[in-house]
Formats: structure tokens, C-alpha cells, sequence
């Protein structure tokens, strides 16, 4: 039961996380994959898991594997593209911080 549980949150973080890098919302997704926003609720709160047709047209949406959602996969490539992202965009803000001091 407890690795139903830890499966249950690695779709739900993967989701939220997929969902705030893309900047789309629950309407977004929605739309596209005709999925009701109650449903898509449920999912990224762990509650419920989409069945097999549902988890197909969220991998599709994202473009990501069904591995990957389901915590089979880590994604490594991926996950370094977001972290180089945040990073560079950490650096960007610093840099402005810095030019606002010399002011």
C-alpha cells in the first residue's frame, strides 16, 4: 500500500510540476484533452489516478512518456533543461539586482 501511495504522489508532483513549467492551467488541459478540470483536481491532489486513455492524452499534452508520469522513468535530460532554466533565470534577476546597485 505504501508504494500505491508513493506512485499516487509521483503522478500528482509530475503533473503540478509539468503544469507550472508549462504555465498551464487546469482549463488548459481540459480543453485539449477533454478531461474535466474536477478530474484533473483530483489527480494532481493524488486522490484519484486517470485511467489508461486519460494518462495517454496527458503524455500526449506534455509530451512526455507514460514512464515518466509514472515515476518509472527519472527523466534525467529533462530535469536538467528546467534546472538550467531556473538557474539561468536566477542569474538574469541577480544581474539586475547588481545594475540597481551601481545605480
Amino acid at each position: 500500500m505504501n508504494n500505491e501511495n508513493n506512485n499516487k504522489n509521483i503522478f500528482a508532483e509530475r503533473l503540478a510540476l509539468l503544469m507550472k513549467d508549462r504555465g498551464a492551467t487546469q482549463k488548459d488541459l481540459a480543453g485539449v484533452t477533454g478531461i474535466t478540470r474536477q478530474a484533473i483536481s483530483q489527480y494532481m491532489d493524488g486522490s484519484v489516478q486517470p485511467n489508461i486513455e486519460k494518462l495517454y492524452m496527458i503524455c500526449r499534452f506534455f509530451n512526455v512518456s507514460a514512464d515518466y508520469m509514472l515515476g518509472l522513468e527519472t527523466d534525467d535530460a529533462k530535469l536538467t533543461q528546467y534546472l538550467m532554466g531556473k538557474i539561468n533565470e536566477l542569474g538574469r534577476k541577480i544581474e539586475a539586482i547588481k545594475e540597481l546597485i551601481n545605480e
